[in-house]
């Protein structure tokens, strides 16, 4: 499936949210993990993708953005997240031209599997016989997952990207690109083994040293067991970990109020 290129822009239809925007732009010039929590219905996934395009849309510090929701299939959410910042990185053609040019000069700095999959990826995007951006990235990237390690359960693998995977792939796009990071984890209540993915942010918030310029958000419903896995998460690294709850819309400001109102109005 293709990957939209541009965010939805809902800001004629996001309301009483500018104070969380404030505070979760602020989180990105941290490296770790904020986790945004809130009820149905609350515009939390709206809130978050009103979030990656304000931030690949900022004229000072352009950040690339990963975004991926939870399926409820396979913990796979980070896996997905990743391909969706080279999907996005890449279908640029500006950017891709930029970074094949970088991508010579620093390749030498990656690592082996790592650069096997991106020089992989360089190869089959951008000319007019090859496949298409998503496809060559998912490929690029899933093999090099089943290359390294795959879990198997009743003889089904997962495609679950491991911590040291996932530090190397971030650091190679983060090399070329000169870009801050952001991965954006949404509806990670739905995940099936939350438990499981929780391992590797743990172990991201434990060695942020290891990282570039990196943000993780996660998106969830205050749903067990995914809340209590995720409120031990920020518990064992306060600070670069953070819980963020949606409050009620803020709507003190009366242009905000009038604004919602002609739109109920109309």
């Amino acid at each position: 499936m293709a990957i939209p290129l541009e965010f939805p822009d809902r800001r004629d239809r996001l309301f009483g949210r500018e104070g969380d925007l404030i505070a979760l732009r602020e989180r990105v010039r941290h490296k770790g993990l904020t986790a945004v929590a809130a009820r149905p219905f609350m515009g939390k996934s709206w809130l978050l993708a009103e979030l990656a395009r304000r931030l690949g849309a900022d004229e000072e510090a352009p950040a690339l953005v990963g975004i991926a929701e939870s399926s409820g299939e396979v913990p796979d959410l980070l896996l997905r997240a990743v391909v969706d910042l080279y999907v996005r990185w890449l279908s640029d053609s500006s950017l891709l031209q930029q970074a094949r040019m970088t991508w010579e000069q620093q390749k030498s700095n990656l690592l082996t599997g790592v650069a096997g999959a991106v020089s992989r990826i360089f190869k089959e995007v951008g000319g007019a016989a090859v496949k298409p951006v998503s496809v060559a990235v998912e490929e690029a990237i899933k093999g090099l997952v089943a290359a390294n390690r795959t879990l198997t359960t009743g003889g089904a693998q997962l495609p679950v990207l491991q911590y040291d995977q996932a530090r190397d792939l971030v650091a190679a796009v983060a090399l070329i690109a000169k870009r801050p990071i952001v991965l954006i984890l949404d509806q990670w209540e739905k995940s099936p083994d939350a438990a499981l993915e929780a391992k590797t942010l743990s172990t991201f918030l434990h060695n942020l040293e290891d990282w570039p310029n990196c943000h993780v958000f996660i998106g969830l419903r205050p749903d067990e067991p995914a809340f209590a896995i995720v409120e031990r998460l920020i518990a064992g690294r306060p600070g670069p970990a953070q819980l963020h709850r949606l409050r009620p819309m803020a709507l003190e400001v009366v242009a905000e109020r009038e604004r919602l109102e002609h739109v109920h109005r109309t």
